[in-house]
């Protein structure tokens, strides 16, 4: 009788379970304690009519996010473990079936460690709700919409750690370089708005650093899981997103070479992506923290060259998985000029960023000492807006004033200095807004009278004149 293939292999299978299940049932208790034991104190607690839910996602609020974020993380890397270690390597691959169907079974079994333990607590929660009457803890909408959110978020999640498992060969790598690549988007760009204000004159990093970026990494999404909505264009992102992971895992997965078991990366061509990503990372987090705690250039500078030098380092013993490692000058050498020749192009300010200052399509402007009101994904159009054109044209006078004596006189050092801050709301709603810290602020003081002595602004300042008579 010819052998036939099929894509369910019951020995894999329960492979998979024996080694890896244990992981389910953790999650599984994790579960109860966070939700259906936790309601239950609450339901058998006399003084319980005291004590509402704002959303089932309140209930262990921390330890929820600790087993969404770390569970996923962990079910890949103990599914695809095998990767990782020679003999299992062996073993499975010798296995009458392809890289694909391995795969297959890796992934989908990981999806089912993390679905049954959901519903499973779901379907508790449903007979909770259905036995006694605790509509004002919980409503039946709320439990699919927590199932949902949860299995999404944690889908997205176990994905990218797939992915990552796919172009390493250390568990431990895997895992930390899971958590870097999700919080990656946010971190940054708060390291790159951070530093761009030593570059670009006028640029707020206050204000840039307002938006809410907690959508764009889950791992910070997964802080904030009350406010995501089960079907909404995030959702549908993160849906997307988890497809595409696991597609891009399964093209490498095939063309893994099996001999780089252990190395830190099996792809030749990811290993300088990673050392001078890991350099520019550490960059600007120094001249970040430096500017932040010291304000004086010269050490920004320091920081900046320290970092740069950590950094490289830190990723030649990763990647060597030695400390013991040549430091090749020259190609840290060229590095350095490369970042150079980008400070200094966006030091030219070929797009004229530094001396753009909007002319008729402003509808109204706002000028304070902080962005401190304003959120880059708001359209506020409270009462600290200017709308009289006396005002507007008023504050676009100071703003060229600051932008000419900017030239000769130092503008933009955060030290000794009063701040300025200028929003201008355009007219087709977009915004355009400026932070200056001005070393010779009293030279201004003439053109900021004109503007505090309105009758507008100082409507805008003071509430009591908003007070109705």
């Amino acid at each position: 009788m010819s052998s036939r293939m099929t894509w369910l292999n019951r020995e894999l299978v329960i492979y998979i379970f024996r080694s890896t299940g244990w992981l389910g049932f953790l999650y599984l208790v994790g579960l109860m304690f966070a939700l259906p034991w936790e309601i239950l104190t609450l339901i058998l607690n006399e003084k319980n009519e005291f004590v509402e839910f704002e959303n089932l996602f309140s209930s262990q609020q921390r330890f929820q996010f600790v087993l969404v974020i770390v569970i996923p993380v962990l079910l890949a890397i103990f599914l695809f473990r095998f990767l990782q270690i020679r003999q299992a390597s062996d073993f499975i691959h010798s296995l009458p079936i392809t890289r694909r169907i391995v795969y297959v079974h890796m992934v989908m079994m990981g999806f089912l460690f993390l679905a049954l333990p959901i519903i499973c607590t779901g379907s508790i929660l449903i007979l909770f709700q259905s036995a006694v009457d605790i509509e004002r803890l919980y409503t039946l909408s709320d439990i699919w919409s927590w199932m949902g959110i949860t299995f999404i978020l944690e889908a997205l999640i176990f994905a990218v750690a797939v992915f990552i498992g796919m172009i390493t060969g250390s568990s431990a790598l895997q895992g930390l370089l899971t958590y870097i690549f999700l919080a990656l988007p946010v971190g940054f760009f708060v390291l790159l708005a951070g530093n761009m204000k030593f570059l670009l004159t006028g640029f707020s990093a206050d204000y840039y650093l307002k938006n809410n970026f907690n959508g764009i990494s889950p791992l910070l999404a997964a802080t904030e899981l009350e406010k995501i909505t089960c079907f909404s264009f995030q959702t549908v992102i993160y849906a997307l997103l988890t497809l595409l992971f696991l597609m891009l895992s399964l093209v490498l997965y095939q063309r893994r070479k099996l001999e780089h078991v252990s190395q830190a990366f099996v792809f030749p061509k990811i290993r300088p992506l990673f050392k001078f990503g890991l350099t520019k990372c550490m960059l600007l987090f120094s001249g970040f923290y430096f500017s932040e705690t010291t304000g004086e250039i010269g050490w920004i500078f320091f920081g900046y060259a320290i970092g740069s030098l950590f950094g490289y380092y830190l990723g030649e013993i990763i990647l060597q998985k030695t400390w013991r490692t040549k430091f090749n000058l020259k190609v840290y050498l060229v590095f350095t000029m490369v970042i150079i020749a980008l400070a200094l192009i966006l030091k030219i300010d070929l797009i004229q960023y530094k001396t753009n200052i909007p002319n008729s399509e402003v509808s109204q402007i706002y000028i304070g000492n902080t962005p401190s009101f304003f959120e880059a994904d708001t359209s506020y159009t409270g009462p600290t807006f200017l709308k009289q054109k006396e005002n507007i044209e008023a504050v676009m006078l100071l703003h060229q004033q600051i932008i000419e004596k900017g030239k000769t006189i130092s503008v933009g050092e955060k030290n000794g200095g009063q701040s300025v801050f200028i929003m201008y709301q355009l007219k087709d709603g977009k915004r355009v807004a400026r932070e200056y810290h001005l070393q010779n602020y009293e030279s201004y003081l003439p053109l900021l009278a004109k503007i505090h002595e309105s009758s507008e602004y100082k409507k805008t300042v003071n509430e009591l004149l908003h007070v109705d008579r």
